[in-house]
């Protein structure tokens, strides 16, 4: 096998790449004049060449057609990378900070800015407010564009440092040292070991902690919210995009203000939020289904 096809693509593999069905980049690749059926089996013409696809054999797949990585396919195959009010797709984002696509886009997801279906990604109310505008061809298909700023909100570049790793943001060194956030995380640390080995700040978090993990619910906790401020969510539920705040502890004054501050902020950005008063804390089983139902997530 040559260098250049070690380095090329698949036909599955692109569509996967460019977020289409394979079944519509086989028709795509054939309407543009790059391939063509003959004998039950997909052939290279000559345009096809010139845009850089070529054979290739394995032992276990045969003889099939590989291409170049996703930048070299033309606009008549993938959707433009920038749209022409400057709006860019996620794999012109992914290029600039050096991550896939795919990584865009579930970041974006677990921001509750995008959702995903059989036809692509629709954006929602609050990607909309972020800056994304939606986009569809005749198929039809739908992907989001977005402005390059974008990439500037605090809590997408937190996200990108996440999942590339990066350990200064790991260990905190990235963060403001004189944020009131951080001081007190100083101050409490999360020393309690919870059932799915998160580390947590209280017997009450333990409890909520413990029962989203046998319950089979995927969480996060202290997960920052989608928005300007510095203000971090008790515990987040990606699947029904809804965070869970604790509210108890009414006789600290300061806590319960700080609390109510927080359920505002909620409100203000229209972010689904389930409270708990201790009495719900100690009747997990009796209410929290029935609240969880409400945002998509079924409890057995």
């Amino acid at each position: 096998m040559s260098n250049s096809v070690k380095n090329k693509l698949s036909t599955s593999a692109l569509a996967r790449s460019l977020e289409v069905p394979v079944s519509e980049l086989f028709k795509k690749m054939e309407q543009a004049g790059w391939i063509e059926r003959g004998n039950d089996s997909w052939i290279l013409t000559r345009k096809g060449g010139d845009e850089g696809g070529e054979y290739t054999t394995h032992v276990k797949y045969g003889t099939y057609i590989v291409w170049p990585e996703v930048e070299r396919i033309g606009k008549e195959i993938a959707p433009g990378k920038v749209s022409a009010d400057g709006h860019l797709t996620a794999t012109s984002l992914a290029e600039r900070v050096g991550v896939s696509a795919r990584q865009i886009n579930l970041i974006f997801a677990e921001l509750g800015w995008i959702k995903h279906n059989e036809s692509g990604w629709k954006v929602t109310a609050t990607g909309i407010r972020s800056g994304g505008e939606q986009r569809e061809n005749q198929s039809p298909r739908y992907w989001v564009c977005w402005p390059e700023t974008v990439l500037d909100q605090p809590v997408v570049r937190s996200s990108i440092k996440e999942i590339k790793a990066d350990l200064s943001h790991a260990i905190g060194l990235d963060l403001q040292a004189d944020d009131p956030i951080n001081h007190y995380r100083a101050d409490f640390p999360a020393r309690l070991r919870c059932a799915d080995g998160h580390l947590v700040r209280s017997k009450t978090e333990l409890l909520i902690d413990n029962w989203l993990y046998l319950a089979g619910i995927s969480h996060a906790y202290e997960r920052r919210l989608p928005i300007d401020d510095n203000i971090y969510g008790e515990f987040y539920l990606p699947t029904g995009h809804v965070y869970l705040e604790y509210l108890g502890h009414s006789s600290d004054t300061r806590y319960y203000q700080a609390k109510l501050e927080k359920l505002d902020l909620y409100r203000k950005h229209e972010l689904a939020v389930i409270t708990l008063e201790d009495e719900q804390v100690k009747q997990l089983d009796v209410y929290l289904p029935g609240q969880l139902l409400k945002y998509g997530i079924r409890i057995y």
